[in-house]
């Protein structure tokens, strides 16, 4: 960003010197008014320090808790073929026999009216899972306690232990009412999963930037250089962050910012509602979601497109900060979130192919993050503990389904679409030099060794023979 300009010249910005009189001494007062005017100008476009708590955005996001863990929590529902423990302060297993267990179980449970309307529901909760079986969680809203709306299966599940998450809240739509269900499965007669605990966190994202508020912000301008050019990327304030989330009581950064430059660019999708109807406000549940009741401290993704093409500012700090989007392999990564569930999702009915506009998207924004680290999407190489493309799915780094068989589908012609982004772009032939040792004193006679390092920053691979030879020297 160009803060100002001085113009040296005898012409000012604002209009030429006088010398006459009090002529001069009045544009002196005149001029020393506008210095000190601008120079307060200049103060307040600073950027906010990372160690400043920011001013709240006038954007609230509400957010509340339904914890169930007891024994009593547990009674209130419906069990079929389960049962309730006195495990712990309660816990919930398929139903025993004459010592065997049922290969399956549901326990629905009961009602919850919100204290306000809500759009999101983010789920975790705690189980001890033996081999051979399964446990899966359902949830569904309604407005009135009437009309329900289907059920909505939590997918791309995240584990740390013996306590699971939902990647990010499944956006459900206006409702008041929640009510959630708990399906467990065995394979063996002697073995069930128990239940230690659940908690659903209900958000109401939707005050803020709308679709059509983001899709009509003017474009920002854009720093201009070699290589390809950066897309149009709604900030944060565009999508309406609230930063005061990412800190503590005491001022402090929840997860203070790290830089690391990009080696690979991970796709991932988001397990929300396709063809989303507002998807500013699934940026700011995910974000609250990620934030706080994850404890990241922000939102995970570096970037975020939408089914419109729209992209959209992740984590907070700009180029090349680490984010927290796909555990073991963020330092030196680039994640991007998709918005929507593109397969591997309730047998896909709630899974739909990634739209031209979105992929166009993540075209575009592969491209120029390649361009400017110099990632090559058509090769690969070894990233933390093994090789990957440089281009690749959450799935190619950690046990998941993400970014779902319709959009992993489509990497390899989206590699081939962002390399011919950056070879129209990127000249044949091209050096960027990085370092040098050239002694600061050279003193005449005397006879130096200079190391000099420098990148192949074009599309071409430096030959020393042939047709083309390339001469380091």
């Amino acid at each position: 960003m160009e803060f100002g300009r001085l113009d040296k010249s005898g012409t000012g910005l604002f209009g030429k010197l006088t010398t006459a009189g009090k002529q001069l001494s009045y544009m002196r007062t005149y001029w020393r008014i506008l210095a000190g005017l601008g120079f307060a100008l200049w103060i307040l476009s600073w950027p906010l320090p990372s160690d400043s708590h920011p001013v709240q955005s006038e954007v609230a996001i509400l957010a509340g808790e339904w914890h169930q863990t007891t024994l009593a929590d547990f009674a209130e529902g419906t069990l079929d073929n389960i049962q309730s423990l006195d495990y712990g302060d309660g816990a919930l297993s398929l139903a025993s026999g004459k010592e065997t267990y049922p290969p399956r179980g549901v326990y629905t449970s009961t009602v919850k009216l919100a204290d306000f309307d809500l759009n999101a529901v983010g789920v975790e909760w705690r189980a001890q899972m033996p081999p051979h079986t399964g446990l899966q969680i359902s949830l569904r809203v309604d407005t009135d306690g009437t009309a329900w709306t289907p059920w909505q299966e939590v997918g791309g599940l995240e584990q740390e232990g013996d306590q699971f998450y939902a990647e990010t809240p499944l956006i459900v739509g206006s409702g008041r009412y929640m009510q959630y269900r708990v399906t467990l499965t065995s394979q063996h007669p002697d073995s069930t999963p128990i239940v230690e605990d659940i908690t659903l966190t209900y958000i109401d994202s939707t005050r803020g930037p709308s679709l059509k508020d983001v899709e009509s912000l003017p474009p920002r301008p854009q720093a201009q250089g070699p290589g390809v050019p950066q897309p149009s990327i709604i900030s944060r304030a565009g999508w309406g962050a609230d930063e005061s989330l990412r800190f503590d009581d005491q001022g402090d950064e929840l997860w203070p910012t790290e830089y690391q430059t990009p080696q690979k660019i991970i796709i991932h999708h988001t397990v929300t509602v396709n063809y989303d109807p507002n998807p500013p406000a699934t940026v700011r549940a995910i974000y609250y979601y990620h934030a706080i009741t994850r404890e990241w401290g922000d939102i995970g993704y570096n970037y975020l497109v939408d089914w419109h093409g729209n992209i959209y500012e992740g984590r907070y700090g700009g180029l090349d900060v680490v984010g927290g989007h796909t555990g073991g392999y963020n330092y030196g990564s680039v994640g991007l979130g998709a918005i929507g569930s593109y397969g591997n999702t309730d047998e896909d009915d709630d899974s739909v192919a990634p739209s031209a506009e979105l992929l166009a998207g993540l075209v575009d924004l592969s491209a120029w993050q390649g361009s400017r680290s110099l990632i090559n999407p058509n090769e690969s190489s070894f990233f933390i503990d093994k090789v990957t493309q440089n281009i690749a799915g959450h799935r190619d780094y950690n046990a998941t389904a993400c970014p779902g068989d319709y959009l992993y589908g489509e990497l390899p012609s989206t590699r081939t679409e962002v390399w011919n982004n950056i070879s129209s772009h990127t000249p044949s032939y091209f050096a960027e030099y990085l370092t040098h040792n050239t002694p600061e004193i050279i003193v005449a006679g005397q006879s130096y060794t200079v190391s000099l390092s420098l990148r192949n920053a074009g599309t071409l691979t430096w030959l020393a023979q042939g047709q083309n030879p390339v001469s380091l020297g």
